[in-house]
């Protein structure tokens, strides 16, 4: 049987994959998938369904008030339903934002967690997650007793835990940071606390590369006092299986490559790239200087919305790994999520209220982090 579509309590069939307003509406995207997989066929298209849902998804969103919030990781043809594409934080200050503040129902198309934080920060919004089943292991390698332990452990020391971590340990800490601030964070709560250590949970690569940066910053003079990073035994399941082996044949294979990696992949592989940052930072480096040939050490669909933005750049996506947990969203369940407005996020109010303090702390933090690096500029150009 046809899935069907919510119409103000009516439901009517999905198009047919054939129907000419289908075709004349979603061509384009196919065109567009096409740059993301060049083996990708119309036949393989129409089978997939992706021009009726991308209708239907369209059409629910208008007749619900609705906006679709998407990691950097969805399948191409996810992302064509995005209203915003972006890194995990970025995601729920986007659906903050003036231009989704009108709506009333924000689906998001990442992890679980992703839909947590876009619920802190829109607590009086209707947040929906396709699939309950999109978990992390990154996430899921640190709960609140952990937490509990690290104070009892590391008495008057800052837990600075990363941003894809779930509400409730969050909750717990005393700042966040994300893969793009996290050094930041280390220098101005380590001021702050008049202190020269930082806990900084739960990937301890991410934090092992953050050591590693902030011990060069000290080496350079950039740092007054050495910081000790402490770390916690987490991992994220994909950056974590990453080699510096597999860089060392791409650039045999590929001599002019240029490779970008994520922070969460151990420090061999970053030593290894030419460039490390997080999903929106490589996208960046990607936008500035328009490298001709790259691979992306990070998750598959990361290479796929590179793809699709910037065709004349070839990827190399033989080392691609892609994340079980995200492959869980799909344009089924984002379409269903809307239908039935199912899988709705709750967070009981003292732990929202709770979460929302390390969150507050992250960006007060990095206003005094842009304040520190222009006093810093107008002190070298003076």
């Amino acid at each position: 049987m046809d899935e069907l579509v919510s119409t103000d309590n009516t439901f009517a069939q999905l198009l047919d994959p054939k129907d000419p307003e289908v075709c004349q509406a979603t061509d384009h995207f196919f065109e567009k998938a096409k740059l993301a997989d060049p083996l990708l066929t119309r036949e393989q298209w129409e089978a997939d369904r992706a021009g009726p849902y991308i209708c239907a998804i369209e059409q629910l969103k208008a007749e619900k008030n609705a906006a679709v919030i998407g990691h950097n990781y969805m399948h191409p043809y996810v992302s064509f339903v995005c209203d915003y594409l972006g890194d995990s934080l970025k995601m729920g200050e986007a659906a903050a934002s003036e231009k989704f503040n009108d709506k009333s129902i924000i689906v998001n198309a990442g992890v679980k967690f992703m839909a947590e934080t876009a619920k802190t920060l829109n607590p009086q919004k209707k947040v929906l997650q396709p699939s309950m089943d999109a978990g992390c292991s990154l996430a899921a390698s640190i709960v609140p007793a952990d937490v509990d332990l690290m104070r009892v452990t590391h008495p008057g020391i800052p837990i600075v835990n990363y941003a894809n971590t779930y509400v409730d340990v969050r909750a717990k800490s005393d700042a966040l940071c994300t893969s793009s601030n996290i050094v930041d964070i280390a220098v101005e709560i380590t001021k702050e606390w008049n202190i020269d250590k930082v806990i900084l949970a739960p990937d301890q690569y991410l934090a092992r590369n953050t050591q590693i940066t902030l011990d060069g910053m000290y080496e350079r003079g950039d740092l007054d006092r050495r910081i000790e990073v402490i770390t916690h035994p987490g991992s994220c399941e994909v950056h974590e299986r990453y080699d510096p082996e597999e860089i060392k044949i791409l650039r045999i294979t590929h001599p002019d490559i240029v490779i970008l990696a994520h922070p969460e992949c151990i420090p061999a592989v970053i030593e290894a790239a030419d460039f490390s940052g997080s999903t929106a930072q490589m996208a960046d480096y990607v936008a500035t200087h328009r490298p001709k040939i790259l691979a992306m050490i990070t998750e598959c669909a990361q290479g796929y919305q590179i793809a699709m933005a910037y065709p004349e750049a070839q990827i190399v996506s033989s080392s691609c790994k892609g994340c079980p947990h995200m492959r869980q969203i799909n344009m089924r369940n984002v379409y269903e999520a809307l239908v039935h407005e199912q899988h709705e996020i709750i967070i009981p109010d003292d732990i929202l209220v709770s979460a929302s303090v390390p969150l507050q702390k992250m960006k007060t933090l990095m206003e005094r982090a842009s304040q520190r690096k222009a006093s810093q500029t107008e002190a070298e150009v003076a």
